[in-house]
């Protein structure tokens, strides 16, 4: 599940499809899903976040979904609040970020992830570009990255293993780094 599908998310999403870490690639973005999807970028798109248990319908228990968000740290707030409401419908094995600067996703983090704040991990991709959009997206921009991996003190260890594993299955270099450190 991608949060945002701009360049970032869009080309996260397209690496996600190509190394096949998931049966299924999602993308939430308003502005910029339907072109990645229509580009074969993701696989389906949803409106908003209350979507999410439509992908479990044969229950919780049997879906494990993954979120990255790759959202401006302004919406990170109400989009941890939006997992918060649904993780109790639809199990989600861990939510990451992709923020170059934590201050305010932590900040975000703690005041709504309550029953997910054991399943949040904070990421920060060290690849880029000038480029926008989903239409520019590059399916081989995290391969060879470092990716700063930093836990919150309530973060369970098997999750950040788990977020650990998918950044390298992206071809990324996972690194850990003291979430006070980072900013």
């Amino acid at each position: 599940m991608i949060i945002g599908t701009g360049f970032m998310g869009a080309s996260i999403g397209a690496a996600a499809r190509a190394a096949m870490v998931a049966d299924k690639v999602v993308g939430i973005d308003s502005a910029q899903a339907g072109t990645a999807e229509k580009i074969g970028l993701i696989d389906q798109t949803l409106s908003t976040i209350d979507e999410i248990p439509s992908l479990c319908p044969e229950g919780v228990a049997s879906h494990r979904i993954g979120v990255v968000v790759a959202a401006p740290i302004s919406a990170c707030g109400a989009i941890f609040a939006a997992l918060e409401a649904i993780h109790a419908r639809c199990r989600l094995a861990w939510v990451t970020d992709i923020a170059s600067s934590k201050h305010g996703v932590v900040q975000a983090a703690r005041a709504h992830l309550h029953s997910l704040a054991s399943r949040f991990v904070s990421s920060h991709p060290m690849a880029g570009s000038e480029r926008q959009g989903a239409a520019a997206a590059n399916p081989r921009l995290i391969a060879g990255a470092r990716v700063l991996i930093s836990p919150l003190p309530a973060t369970d260890m098997d999750v950040t293993a788990e977020v650990e594993s998918f950044w390298l299955a992206l071809g990324g270099v996972p690194s850990p780094m003291p979430i006070d450190d980072h900013d």
